[in-house]
């Protein structure tokens, strides 16, 4: 079928894909329909159904839309606990710290910058590893969480972003999947690395085989989450991220989430 597909999720408060966003293909399969209304973040002021559909071409998943500016400024209204600024930070440690272990394996200091920082544990274990941490969110509210802690933040779009000097290291975690567009939205990323920099970004892994089994036992949780708009391949990932200049140095299971992948790539000096 064209894309748009507009049946169980017809409303105002998305709009609709003209094309698959990885190949521009307008060809595509609708997949199924979920429905967020337990999602934390769900407002009850938006349609609850998410319709899922896969690209005829390249096989990439998505939402048949994505939200509108109004739409999104409600769900940006509210943060579910786990990732508030300050939470389960202990117990976050551990895990952050093999995380910036695997980036210091290949880039041992500079600035920092985590896109979407949630608990803020993973900028805590980069400061204590002799980074300077710098976080950018969305939410205001946990922007000013974060700086409580004495680090630095911003509460503004990407494009907007501006500071002196680039980043050498710029996280990406579970994010890139909330991106309506992600290939523009990376390629602004990496305009604030620096030479020689590290990216790592994260997303749950579609081609997992845990992935296949807790689908076809209907307990994918992936497809219910209100705020995503793809499911990712690694490869796919990996690809955008060839396709836009850098070199990939490295591919982790990520202990974060559940079914994800972490995966580091290097800016050519």
């Amino acid at each position: 079928m064209n894309i748009p597909v507009r049946t169980a999720t017809d409303t105002k408060d998305r709009h609709p894909y003209e094309a698959c966003p990885l190949c521009g293909s307008t060809q595509a399969t609708a997949i199924g329909t979920a429905d967020c209304s337990n999602h934390p973040l769900y407002h009850p002021n938006l349609n609850p159904l998410m319709n899922w559909v896969a690209c005829n071409d390249c096989g990439h998943e998505f939402t048949e839309g994505y939200f509108t500016e109004e739409a999104a400024a409600l769900i940006a209204t509210r943060t579910s606990d786990k990732q508030k600024a300050g939470n389960n930070l202990e117990g976050s440690r551990a895990v952050s710290a093999e995380m910036v272990e695997n980036v210091r394996q290949h880039i041992h200091c500079g600035k920092w910058l985590d896109i979407g920082f949630g608990n803020g544990a993973l900028l805590m274990a980069a400061g204590e590893f002799g980074f300077h941490p710098i976080g950018l969110d969305l939410r205001a509210d946990n922007v000013e969480r974060l700086k409580r802690f004495g680090i630095e933040a911003h509460c503004k779009d990407l494009d907007d972003l501006e500071f002196e000097g680039k980043c050498n290291v710029i996280s990406m975690m579970d994010v890139v999947e909330h991106v309506p567009f992600p290939k523009p939205f990376l390629k602004s990323a990496i305009a604030h690395l620096a030479p020689g920099g590290i990216c790592m970004v994260s997303v749950p892994n579609r081609e997992s085989v845990f992935w296949h089994e807790q689908t076809k036992a209907g307990a994918n949780p992936y497809y219910a989450q209100f705020e995503h708009c793809h499911n990712f391949n690694r490869s796919d990932l990996e690809g955008l991220l060839v396709d836009l200049g850098l070199q990939l140095v490295g591919l982790h299971l990520s202990k974060r989430y559940r079914l994800g992948i972490e995966i580091l790539a290097r800016k050519p000096d």
